[in-house]
């Protein structure tokens, strides 16, 4: 009985590993299609379900301008500690607001609290601006869901907001002021939010034996929450250069799941499918005895 030369051994092996190539490239396609769709959907899904707010966030740079048929005024001024502050009015309503003294004061507008505290007109985002609106003025509320907020940023106490306050952003607090249209002033204190391991940090020093006061107060402080027109507002309010570092926990990769590593492995897997089908073969006559001269 006559045994397979051995061109034909490897033949018969070269075509036995591109059909293995060809049926892991076509799984993997396969598997890849199918991730793709569901990880599509997860994320439209996502998407749908997410409370996210879309409001567009207009600076208003004015001292003076009407709100809700109410005038607010916002002036410099010295606390009875001596401390700077903005003097809101709001109406008949006149309120104290903590803030970093500008380098001139009274200035005609607002332009010199730029990096540290803003005043916004928060609206539904619509295709085109509405009419009669100029920058930097606000007479609304026009349309339903509209805000007018101050956002205040503050630094931690004991630390000069220059040097140290700028360094120690994880610690920076934020002082939401909203103009209701009838009338009230409503104050929220919130801090930054942290990722899941600073929080649990944060948590684990606050319940330490003589914590330091700051941070039980931060600790105490409800952070925010991403995506919300709190957040967004808080924009505003810090260097451009120097915003903190955090990444969102609850975005639509986050609810991808099983998919996004499911398409990852099948792309690798029609790859080295590929690879293997697509694969040149050994030159014929490989075998071959050498060339004359070649030996001695």
């Amino acid at each position: 009985m006559s045994t397979p030369a051995p061109a034909e051994t490897r033949g018969a092996r070269a075509r036995s590993w591109r059909r293995a190539g060809w049926v892991l490239a076509l799984a993997s396609l396969g598997v890849m299609g199918l991730s793709v769709w569901a990880m599509a959907r997860r994320a439209a899904e996502f998407n749908r379900s997410a409370e996210f707010s879309d409001l567009l966030a207009e600076p208003v740079v004015r001292r003076e301008f009407s709100w809700a048929g109410r005038t607010v005024r916002l002036a410099d001024g010295r606390d009875g500690a001596g401390r700077h502050v903005l003097r809101l009015h709001y109406g008949d309503r006149a309120e104290l607001i903590r803030a970093k003294e500008p380098p001139v004061r009274d200035l005609a507008d607002l332009g010199l609290y730029k990096e540290w505290l803003a005043v916004l007109r928060l609206r539904p985002r619509a295709p085109q601006p509405m009419a009669g609106d100029s920058p930097g003025t606000a007479a609304g509320p026009s349309a339903p869901g509209e805000r007018l907020v101050i956002v205040n940023r503050l630094t931690p106490e004991g630390f000069d907001p220059e040097t140290w306050g700028s360094v120690r952003r994880a610690e920076w607090r934020f002082e939401i002021i909203e103009l209701e249209p009838g009338g009230a002033i409503t104050r929220r204190l919130f801090r930054w939010p942290r990722t899941e391991r600073g929080e649990k940090s944060l948590a684990r020093q606050a319940a330490e034996p003589g914590a330091a006061p700051h941070v039980l107060e931060l600790a105490r402080l409800e952070p925010l929450r991403e995506r919300t027109w709190e957040y967004q507002a808080a924009l505003f309010a810090m260097p451009t250069l120097n915003v903190p570092k955090y990444k969102f926990q609850g975005d639509a990769v986050s609810a991808l799941g099983w998919t996004l590593p499911a398409a990852g492995f099948s792309v690798l897997g029609l790859l080295a499918g590929l690879g293997m089908a697509l694969a040149p073969g050994r030159r014929a006559g490989g075998d071959a005895a050498p060339p004359q001269g070649s030996q001695r």
